[in-house]
């Protein structure tokens, strides 16, 4: 099945523009038929849900490649201090990666909010399973990871400082 974004080719402005045509259509031609309206009304409904499950999973799929990136970082022949700042970098990555994602899309502070919100309850969410996860080695470091993402607030112009958690 097509995602939404082979559909349009990732091209964010002709989702826009479809979205207000369909929007403006009956407005400006309020003599269309029934059927026509409704299947405009439709097309509007379906695409902001496809907006929506696609923007999850990017969502899932960030988090899931950070969540392996940690391992990886806590698994690797290091000392443990650098084996630790590794994977506290890029949990950072992710939160400055959460912050653009959140500017770029957001409609308004509170959009802006939520999105980022979402971003980090799904790498929260991974987070806990892993640490959940019976013998995982790093269960520890995994909890105070969560822990240090359950203290941080959202601030939109916040900049990641690489490297500190």
């Amino acid at each position: 099945m097509a995602s939404f974004e082979d559909i349009l080719g990732g091209n964010l402005a002709a989702a826009a523009a479809f979205g207000v045509v369909a929007l403006v259509l009956p407005k400006v031609a309020p003599n269309l038929p029934l059927p026509v309206r409704s299947a405009l009304t439709g097309g509007v409904n379906l695409f902001l849900e496809a907006e929506g499950e696609a923007e999850g999973g990017i969502i899932d799929r960030l988090a899931e490649t950070v969540l392996q990136n940690v391992l990886q970082n806590l698994s690797a022949p290091a000392p443990e201090d650098e084996r630790h700042r590794a994977a506290r970098a890029a949990v950072e990555d992710f939160a400055h990666a959460a912050r653009r994602r959140a500017r770029r899309y957001a409609r308004n502070e509170r959009d802006r909010s939520a999105r980022y919100s979402r971003h980090m309850a799904a790498l929260r969410h991974k987070l806990k399973r892993a640490q959940a996860h019976p013998g995982s080695a790093h269960a520890a470091v995994l909890s105070d990871m969560v822990a240090a993402l359950d203290q941080r607030p959202f601030k939109p112009d916040q900049e990641s400082s690489h490297g500190t958690a």
